[in-house]
């Protein structure tokens, strides 16, 4: 493993580190400077709790109605390349910018058009970054967890500088963002000669898209469906269960759950790199449905630290959930079953869509009944249950999400082979499984590819390694 990653750590690029600053700009402008989300109330004297800012709603709902919209606008000439990336980012940052000098002023339109900037910038740049990433030849499996190293930092450098200091480091995220943006395209176009072997993170991405048919991308696509879906579930009723720790102080609460979350997703990529497994999106998102349930559990309960343990666990598994989607994701395209702007568009916006129903569910109940315990309760227990069946759900999903991602067992053996004697990508994920005794059938469904497919790469393999039989390249690979 300290091999694998030393050899990683000597091939990082600047597309690596890209989207984490995009990241930390959402987690951030939203979660420290000002908690905004937390900002959806105002105390009136005498007149409970109203509605207050909701500049976070109107960005989720801006940002969310692009993504799905996005991966058909990238297709114009002029909405996708590094001019659109300079003028998203720019955008995301001026809407920052606006948002903070109207931040405490009685002006409702400009901090709605600072929201919309805000939206409609974020949107255009995680699109821009899904289709960068079509372009990657190397592994997506450590850009999460880089990520997640760039949000911890830059959450810690909000949390602990002046306020005014942390708005300008805020507005200049998403600029850093697109500057390493540029300088992995500059990176790509100064590449003229790859080499005639693969890196030894490359990995089948939408390199080979006409392997798979159009029964199997639409399987795939189903999947990806369902995973988001569940996620944007997950998230609302996480969001929800924000409700009632909104009067404490947020800020608190908020940054070291979210800084908890990133703990949680860096252990579990720590994990699956030193134990060689295959990434497993089921196990770690029933343990956080679980704690979801202890979130609401709480809630019911009338204990004095209740509120506050709540309100953490419910920032930290949403934070998780967020991770964790792209964590499975990158797993899925490179397998090549669809683009990786599909995927980050879908996604994403699955994510902002759950967060936008569980907070604006959050904030109409609050507006309109205050924080009615015999109203709140039933919610809460239904709550629970909702929770439960989603956790039903996801396990039954569990044996399509193994074959979209497929088994990393003996593929350091496979892909030192694969570097020897030049298999392709595809190939070499074939030698996986047929190291492992898979029948051609087998190989065929678990990579949904046709089987008049599979056996071709058998044949190629076969032939670059000189071997005749599956025992004979079994045997090549053990020595």
């Amino acid at each position: 493993m300290t091999t694998r990653f030393s050899t990683y750590l000597a091939t990082l690029r600047a597309d690596d580190f890209g989207l984490g600053f995009l990241w930390a700009w959402i987690y951030c402008t939203w979660f420290t400077v000002g908690v905004l989300p937390l900002q959806f109330f105002a105390t009136a004297a005498g007149e409970g709790m109203m509605l207050g800012n909701i500049s976070w709603l109107v960005s989720l709902l801006t940002c969310s109605v692009l993504l799905f919209l996005m991966p058909r606008l990238l297709h114009r000439p002029l909405l996708s390349g590094n001019v659109f990336m300079a003028a998203a980012s720019a955008t995301v940052c001026l809407g920052t910018v606006l948002m903070h000098f109207s931040y405490g002023q009685d002006v409702p339109w400009l901090f709605f058009l600072a929201s919309v900037l805000t939206g409609v910038g974020s949107a255009g740049m995680w699109g821009l970054w899904g289709q960068r990433y079509e372009k990657k030849t190397r592994s997506l499996g450590m850009v999460a967890p880089l990520s997640a190293l760039v949000v911890c930092l830059f959450i810690l450098f909000c949390w602990l500088i002046p306020e005014e200091a942390s708005f300008v480091l805020c507005a200049a995220l998403p600029l850093v963002s697109a500057a390493l943006y540029l300088a992995s395209a500059r990176q790509d176009a100064s590449i003229l000669d790859p080499g005639p072997s693969p890196t030894p993170y490359s990995a089948p991405q939408a390199a080979e898209p006409e392997s798979l048919s159009t029964l199997d991308r639409r399987k795939a696509l189903t999947v990806l469906v369902k995973l988001c879906i569940f996620v944007g579930g997950a998230c609302a009723l996480c969001s929800f269960g924000r409700i009632a720790p909104l009067s404490a102080d947020g800020e608190h609460v908020a940054v070291p759950s979210i800084l908890a979350g990133m703990g949680i997703i860096l252990l579990i990529s720590w994990r699956n790199e030193k134990m060689n497994h295959t990434f497993d999106f089921v196990r770690p998102a029933r343990w956080l449905l679980l704690l979801e349930v202890v979130t609401f559990a709480l809630l019911l309960s009338d204990l004095p630290f209740g509120t506050e343990l709540a309100a953490r666990l419910s920032f930290a598994i949403s934070t998780c959930f967020d991770f964790l989607l792209f964590m499975c994701l990158t797993r899925v395209i490179q397998r090549g079953a669809f683009s990786s702007t599909v995927a980050f568009c879908i996604s994403e916006g699955s994510v902002q869509v759950g967060w936008l129903l569980g907070d604006a569910g959050a904030a109409a109940f609050v507006s309109f009944f205050g924080y009615a315990t015999e109203l709140l309760r039933p919610l809460y227990a239904l709550a629970i249950c909702l929770l439960f069946a989603v956790m039903l759900f996801i396990i039954d999903q569990q044996g399509s999400l193994r074959k979209l991602i497929g088994d990393r067992s003996n593929r350091e053996s496979v892909e030192s082979t694969s570097r020897a004697f030049h298999l392709s990508p595809r190939e070499t994920e074939i030698a996986v499984l047929l190291s492992q005794g898979r029948s051609v059938p087998y190989i065929s469904d678990e990579l949904f590819l046709a089987k008049s497919t599979v056996e071709t790469h058998v044949k190629h393999i076969y032939k670059k390694t000189g071997v005749h039989s599956r025992q004979e390249l079994i045997d090549l690979l053990r020595s």
